[in-house]
């Protein structure tokens, strides 16, 4: 990134036969400081961005962003995926669509296929999973759990759920 001197670029912009006058000197910084002001909060701020931008929705990033802003020295915290699970969906012969599942009755003695509504699904993603010590913290000091959560919810897939749990 490049990186402003505003004391030479003054030297350098401004003639020398005015550069050498104390008044304009100081007129001229005058009127720099809140253009350097302003310098500096780009700067930070694009610190800021350059950190978020670091990171994406993956989980193994979100683990590694935790790890980093909350356990430094042991980093064990993880998250589990929960997805691996398999759902069907049953159709209508009516509806034309063929799907490779078959349901048997109790008497052909064939393997258990389990019948589960919509409402039944597992709506949770993946588990944030922490240490206990800095679980009973968390749900200790609502401030720490709203800093935790932020950088999940921030960093996580639009439409993907969450929970903490203790290990």
């Amino acid at each position: 990134m490049f990186s402003l001197d505003y004391d030479i670029l003054i030297k350098q912009i401004t003639p020398s036969a005015l550069l050498y006058k104390p008044k304009f000197y100081c007129l001229l910084k005058s009127l720099i400081a809140p253009i350097k002001q302003l310098y500096q909060y780009f700067v930070s701020y694009k610190a800021i961005c350059d950190e978020k931008l670091n990171f994406t929705p993956q989980t193994i990033y979100i683990e590694k962003l935790l790890n980093d802003k909350f356990d430094i020295i042991h980093r064990n915290i993880y998250i589990e995926d929960l997805s691996n699970e398999e759902y069907h969906i049953l159709y209508n012969k009516a509806e034309g669509i063929v799907d490779e599942i078959v349901i048997y009755n109790k008497a052909e003695n064939e393997d258990e296929t389990e019948l589960i509504n919509k409402s039944e699904i597992i709506t949770i993603n993946y588990n944030v999973r922490v240490p206990a010590t800095m679980y009973a913290d968390l749900t200790a000091d609502i401030d720490f759990m709203n800093s935790f959560r932020y950088y999940v919810e921030y960093y996580k897939m639009a439409g993907k759920r969450y929970q903490i749990l203790s290990f």
